[in-house]
Order: C-alpha cells, then sequence, then structure tokens
C-alpha cells in the first residue's frame, strides 16, 4: 500500500487532538542531557512516520521511514519540517533517545530508582490512554461490557517455534542476552496447541499485551464495533494480573466498566487476587470452566459447583457438566442445556453480595425453584402446581447444613480450599442462557485480534526495538491503525454514521473480517 492523503490527514487529527507529542517529549526532557546540539529531528516527526507506516505498510520499523518520505507530498513534508533526504542517522539517534527515556524494566534500566520505574510506566499508560481514547466511539446506551484477554508480541529475529510435550521442562523464561541494542527484557513462552493432539509450542513470543475491548451485541456477520481503549504490555512469562488490573482501572475510570468476559486463564487466578479485586471494583466477571474446576465441592455440607451453592440433595452425577468445545455441535449444546436446565433448580439465589467477598444466599425452596418437605407442604404443592423439581432426600435434622435451617446464609470464603470453591463465582449462572449471550461475546477480542495480524502488523518483526517502553508505543501504533479501521468498517453498515472526527472520510480499505480464535 501507499501513503494516501486519508491516512495523513488521520495522523494529523491524532497528533493535533491527543497529548502524544507532549507526553513523548515530557518523558524525553526528563530524561535526557539537554546540553549539547539539539536534535534535528522532533518527537512530532518521529509519530507522524510511525503512524504513516503502520497505517500503510503494516509495520513500524525505522527503516521504513525513507520509503514514507519518499512519498509523502510537498506540502506534508513542509507541515511537518521533514525532507526527503532526511538522515536515517538523525532518525536513529532519536529512536535511541526514546528507547533510553522510555525503558523501566530493571533489566533494560537497572539503574533507575524505582520512583522513576514507575512514573515511566505510567507516562506510557498515560500515552497509550490518551491515543486510543481518540479513535473510540461509544454511545450513552452502549453496554459497559468488555472482554479481557492476552495476545503475543513477538519480537523478530529469534529462532523458529518447536513443539513439546505438555511435562517438558519449559525454556530458561528470560532472553537477556546482549547484543548491539541491550538486553532484551522479552521472554520464550508457550500456548496450548490446537492441533487436537496435545501438547502445546514454545516460541519467543517477547511480550503478552494485556487488551480489554468492547463486545457489541450487533454484528451478524458485519462487522462490529470491536475496539480496544487500553491495553498493556508484560513480559510473556510474567504475572497477568497486575497489568490487567491496571488496564481495568483505566478503562474504569473512563468509561465505567460492569461486566468482563475473560477466557479460563483467568478462572485460573487466586480467589483474593483476582476475585475479589474485581469485586471490589463492582465488576461482575464472566468466564468458563476448566475441567479441573468440575464437580461439587462442600462448603459446611453445601454442595458447590461453579462457585455456587446448591441443595445439599442435589443429584451428585450434576456435579460435573463437561463445559462446551470451542465449536460445538448441535448435539453437544442441546446436551450441555439440558444439564444445566436440570441442575439450575437446586442452586441457591444469590440475594446479596457484599464489598467483602461475603455472599447472601437464599434457599432455593424459599426461591420457589424446587419443592423441599423441610419448608412444608405448601413448597411441594407450589412445586408441584409449577412443574418444579421436589427435593427426593431432604437432609436429616442432625445433618442439615445452614441453608435448610434459615431462609438466607451469608457466606465468606475465609480457607485457601473455600476460596478455590468460589473463586469462579459469577453473577450469572455459569451455563444458563444469560451466562452463554454474554459469554459468546468474547470470540469478538479474537476477531480483533486476527484483524489486527492480518491487516496491521500486528506479527513478529513489525518492528525491530528491544525493551517493553519502545514495545508499548509501537504497539500502540498498531493497535490504533487497527482501531480506526474497525470504526470505518462498522460506520460503513451503519444508515446514519455517528459524528465521530476520524470518519471524515468515506474511504474504506479493502479488508476483511478475521473470524480465526486465537489459543493464548
Amino acid at each position: 500500500m501507499t501513503i494516501t492523503t486519508t491516512h495523513i490527514t488521520t495522523i494529523g487529527l491524532i497528533l493535533n487532538e491527543t497529548k502524544a507529542v507532549e507526553i513523548l517529549d515530557e518523558i524525553l526532557a526528563r530524561n535526557t542531557d539537554s546540553r549539547g546540539r539539539k536534535p534535528t529531528f522532533t518527537t512530532r516527526q518521529f509519530l507522524f512516520l510511525q503512524f504513516a507506516c503502520a497505517f500503510a505498510y503494516k509495520n513500524v520499523l525505522v527503516s521504513s521511514f525513507p520509503k514514507a518520505l519518499a512519498e509523502l507530498p510537498a506540502a506534508t513534508l513542509m507541515e511537518y519540517g521533514l525532507k526527503r533526504k532526511t538522515s536515517i542517522t538523525s532518525m536513529y539517534n532519536y529512536t535511541k533517545r526514546l528507547v533510553n527515556a522510555v525503558d523501566y524494566t530493571e533489566t533494560r534500566a537497572p539503574h533507575i530508582t524505582s520512583e522513576e520505574r514507575l512514573w515511566r510506566r505510567t507516562k506510557l499508560d498515560d500515552y497509550v490512554e490518551t491515543v486510543l481514547a481518540y479513535t473510540i466511539h461509544r454511545e450513552n446506551t452502549d453496554p459497559k461490557t468488555l472482554s479481557i484477554d492476552a495476545t503475543a508480541i513477538e519480537i523478530g529475529g529469534r529462532g523458529a517455534t518447536r513443539n513439546t510435550q505438555e511435562n517438558e521442562t519449559s525454556p530458561t523464561p528470560a532472553m537477556k542476552g546482549k547484543g548491539s541494542k541491550g538486553p532484551s527484557d522479552a521472554a520464550i513462552s508457550r500456548k496450548t496447541s490446537t492441533n487436537g493432539v496435545g501438547g502445546s509450542t514454545v516460541f519467543f513470543s517477547g511480550y503478552f499485551a494485556h487488551v480489554l475491548a468492547f463486545t457489541p451485541t450487533e454484528g451478524n456477520g458485519r462487522p462490529d464495533k470491536v475496539q480496544t481503549p487500553f491495553f498493556t504490555l508484560e513480559t510473556a512469562n510474567k504475572d497477568v494480573v497486575e497489568p490487567s488490573l491496571r488496564a481495568i482501572d483505566r478503562v474504569q475510570n473512563r468509561y465505567g466498566l460492569k461486566e468482563l468476559i475473560a477466557d479460563r486463564l483467568y478462572s485460573y487466578l487466586e480467589y483474593e487476587r483476582w476475585w475479589k479485586e474485581i469485586n471490589n471494583r463492582g465488576i461482575s466477571q464472566v468466564l468458563d470452566l476448566r475441567d479441573d474446576q468440575q464437580g461439587f465441592g462442600d462448603f459446611d455440607g453445601h454442595l458447590i459447583a461453579a462457585g455456587w451453592i446448591h441443595c445439599p440433595a442435589t443429584p451428585l452425577e450434576l456435579g460435573t457438566i463437561a463445559t462446551l468445545p470451542p465449536q460445538p455441535t448441535a448435539q453437544q449444546r442441546m446436551t450441555f442445556n439440558n444439564l444445566i436446565m436440570e441442575r439450575k433448580p437446586y442452586a441457591a439465589r444469590r440475594h446479596a453480595t457484599l464489598e467483602n467477598g461475603a455472599v447472601q444466599w437464599k434457599c432455593p425452596a424459599v426461591a420457589g425453584t424446587v419443592g423441599c418437605a423441610i419448608r412444608g407442604p405448601e413448597s411441594i404443592q407450589f412445586a408441584r402446581e409449577k412443574n418444579r423439581p421436589i427435593v427426593a432426600n431432604p437432609p436429616r435434622t442432625e445433618d442439615k447444613p445452614a441453608l435448610c435451617c434459615n431462609e438466607t446464609i451469608l457466606i465468606t470464603p475465609q480457607t485457601k480450599e473455600q476460596k478455590i470453591l468460589f473463586k469462579t463465582a459469577q453473577k450469572h449462572y455459569w451455563g444458563s442462557n444469560q451466562w452463554q449471550d454474554l459469554y459468546k461475546l468474547r470470540s469478538s477480542i479474537e476477531r480483533y485480534f486476527g484483524h489486527a495480524k492480518e491487516h496491521h502488523g500486528l506479527k513478529r518483526d513489525a518492528h525491530a526495538f528491544r525493551g517493553l517502553g519502545m514495545a508499548t508505543i509501537c504497539t500502540t501504533a498498531v493497535f490504533t491503525s487497527t482501531n480506526i479501521s474497525k470504526l470505518r468498517l462498522w460506520a460503513a453498515t451503519q444508515q446514519n454514521p455517528p459524528q465521530h472526527p476520524l470518519l471524515f472520510t468515506t474511504e474504506i480499505e479493502t479488508e476483511t473480517e478475521e473470524n480465526q480464535e486465537e489459543a493464548i
């Protein structure tokens, strides 16, 4: 592709209407020596060429900047103070200064203070937010529902991937070999095999982007309005909780967030570090279960399945309901739905959730979803009239747990085992129609990743920088390009497109929606 007038106008809007230039200049001013010769290449020029390469060439390599300069109209060169023969050395000198100023990891910047480390990271988060926020279109009626997922940001120049068995020891996690660009804070990682034969693939991913994306309920085969308002970048083998919560807080503060749809990676996270943090933010998680999270657990005589209290007389064979595969057959879906419908009446009703993680539960017989002799003949009569299950073997008096003795009970997980039982607790009953309607929206973020990789350079060799700091700036350019593309593709299907500054053009690049799902 070539650089078009639409690209030039779009970049001008981004640079003029966001604080992108100011933020990077602030970082440079704080972390570079002002003495000596004044640089001949500026942040504004760098960002213009970086976005131009991202939009037109699907990479942000400095080596592509001269190609962009050769294509730009004379008026644009004059506006940005550029020359066709701008020295590649001056461009590299600028990027070297910027890399040194934004490096914040202990591997890349071992001598800076912890305060400086936090300041640089926060400023980079500011940069991500200001740029991506400008590309977002939100209406007051749009649901405050987002998906979260991680995708690999692969770094070029490493060896090929290789398959390995599940029990094979992972390779050394950090790649700290030194070169002309300094030590790398990237890492080797692995992802689950999708070939159906088990095992996993070990690959040098470099980094993981922890991405939040709006999950539109429309689409139906047409381009949807899925966009990412924020992401954080972390070394591939590092903890996912801190960068994910950092991203959540940014989006929560700007847009509000009520429901968070996550894949099975997040059901693995510890109760205190994830479920409680999400709950304290007033967010309800929507996540699937892994195979090892099936079966009934016991909490003081109450049966727990999928983070939900059930009647102690629930048929035990209903404790395990295998989760649906990624592309279930009609028979698999029908079997799953029938089992959920059979078990759900025995589930207690979530009456209230408190900030400390305590949940108030109401007996299912009191809620009227089953009939039980413990609640009297009226309960059984009501269940018969409504064609609802009747508890076959209610607990004897001496065996009755608290829920059978009270209409509601308040439960707060205390021990490690109890917290494991409740770390998958959700507002919507797992497997129910409401849960399925929300969880299926998670595929929108996978389509977004596929679109970014196919059309916008989210792939190996898109940039050649080391360091989380510079990789964050480069990845922002890729997601900016993707957001704008998704916005324009969606707007082109609307009878009355919204008023948004980036919808100044009706020109839509020839692109197709990627529906391929990505396993991380």
